[in-house]
């Protein structure tokens, strides 16, 4: 029997998105354990980890497809040929320079590479109804189950009520959409680290917006609605973070530019007789690298213990130290949730004070380890720093132009200004598809300010292959003339 060209491609994407489907499912259900698994080759000295085998599947798949069929010279693929150029170059003078570590820091700018995979095998034929209702069990099988990184709610909600909008036959809706309102785990919507709140917070307050401005209903109706929604995050806002039970607090501006200050000025007393020491750098190997610097990471522990509850206390009794002074757990609370805000801004101090001692405008080398003398002064992440001898941005932004320098600038601008306009384009078209797919990747690019969501391979990867596959449903489903978008 003969296939005809439309079954063949719907059969191509299917085998080509089974497996990153397979891994991303592993990420959200496993995080770092699966992210861990490796495979070591006698020539290398790196481990090659699973999402690594999956790039270079795809990149080997991708160079017989083009063979075949060669691509469109466009503007869009000249930019990715001389960007993948760029970063081929970047990861050789790196290694040359500081060995393995550039292919780590090198992560951030290859897994774009999955945005291509998404945008050129995407066919939205493939999404059949077997394939649909397959996949929204999946995802209701997930909540059921339980044990699942939490930071991927908001995503498996969101992409439930897509499945549901992509679901034809009506008699399936309802119960579908029972189903996934009674089986989302709202609680971690709220019950979760403080910069994933942010970014659900954010996703939420558009999905909020898209429904004044799209539902299509009386006033008073689209009044009681967004109120009610608001109250909702209102409560959860209450519940966990003001009344702790998140085990977490929101600290008030004032009062972080305070204690930065404050703390600011016994750093820089100290950096005048300090000297960071030298160590081992290590790439992450479980066999490898498991014992290195350890007698420096217990030591640099114990004093970091003890500096941060002479810290607390200053800072809880308003810097007067009382001896005998016991850490309660709200005193914990409150020295850790603005420890934790303080550590990023000294890194990103020390990061932007690092560039520009030298200011490279191609960024600083791929594999050249940071170290934040500020957080050595105060004995703070030693867990990091200690283990590894090097310490990373926990900003995927900042890290992109401080290892990407124009580039990476350029990048981030990208990034930022393609979503706006995929929202605008969203709206016009009145799309709800579109609209939360706009709210998913806004909740991990939000989330990217605080993390690095763009580097770690557990969500940059599944990130990557979503949005190719959203730009591919956008654009090129909308040139081709599909007047389906607008479910």
């Amino acid at each position: 029997m003969q296939l005809t060209q439309s079954t063949k491609n719907k059969i191509c994407s299917t085998l080509v998105f089974v497996p990153v489907g397979m891994v991303s499912l592993g990420y959200v259900l496993l995080k770092r354990d699966f992210a861990k698994i490796y495979v070591d080759l006698s020539f290398l000295d790196f481990p090659v980890f699973i999402g690594e085998v999956l790039l270079l599947s795809y990149v080997l798949l991708l160079a017989l497809r083009w063979s075949r069929q060669p691509p469109l010279h466009n503007r869009f693929y000249m930019f990715v040929l001389v960007y993948f150029i760029w970063v081929a170059v970047k990861i050789v003078i790196g290694y040359r320079t500081w060995g393995p570590l550039a292919l780590r820091h090198a992560a951030l700018f290859y897994y774009p590479f999955f945005f291509l995979v998404g945008y050129i095998f995407f066919n939205r034929d493939a999404f059949t109804k077997p394939v649909i209702l397959s996949l929204f069990s999946v995802i209701i099988g997930i909540f059921l189950y339980g044990h699942y990184d939490i930071y991927w709610t908001f995503t498996l909600a969101s992409l439930g009520l897509i499945l549901i909008l992509g679901v034809k036959a009506k008699k399936w809706i309802v119960p579908m959409v029972l189903i996934l309102v009674l089986a989302t785990p709202y609680v971690f919507l709220f019950k979760t680290a403080r910069m994933m709140f942010v970014a659900n917070t954010a996703s939420l307050l558009f999905l909020i917006g898209s429904l004044w401005y799209l539902l299509e209903t009386k006033r008073y109706v689209k009044i009681i609605t967004v109120v009610i929604l608001m109250v909702g995050l209102s409560i959860g806002f209450y519940k966990f973070f003001v009344l702790r039970e998140s085990g977490r607090i929101f600290v008030s501006p004032s009062q972080v530019v305070s204690q930065f200050i404050a703390i600011d000025k016994d750093v820089q007393q100290k950096r005048k007789n300090f000297q960071i020491q030298s160590q081992r750098v290590g790439l992450y190997h479980p066999e490898a690298y498991a014992a290195r610097n350890y007698y420096y990471y217990n030591k640099g522990f114990k004093q970091s213990k003890e500096r941060g509850l002479e810290s607390a206390k200053k800072l809880l009794m308003k810097g007067k130290v009382v001896k005998g002074v016991v850490m309660t757990k709200e005193m914990s609370i409150q020295w850790e949730s603005i420890e934790n805000i303080l550590f990023r801004l000294f890194i990103w101090r020390d990061m932007f004070e690092d560039w520009k001692a030298t200011k490279p405008l191609m960024g600083v080398d791929f594999g050249k380890p940071f170290r934040s003398v500020s957080l050595e002064v105060e004995g703070w992440a030693v867990s990091e720093w200690g283990r590894d001898g090097w310490i990373e941005p926990h900003n995927s932004f900042l890290n992109m132009m401080y290892r990407g320098g124009m580039v990476g600038a350029a990048v981030v601008v990208v990034i930022w200004t393609a979503l706006i306009r995929l929202m605008i384009f969203a709206f016009r078209q009145r799309a709800w598809v579109l609209i939360l797919l706009s709210a998913i990747l806004l909740n991990w690019l939000v989330a990217a300010n605080f993390l690095l969501i763009l580097e770690f391979p557990y969500t940059a990867i599944p990130l990557w292959t979503l949005a190719g596959m959203t730009w591919a449903y956008a654009y090129r489903d909308y040139r081709e003339g599909s007047h389906e978008i607008k479910r």
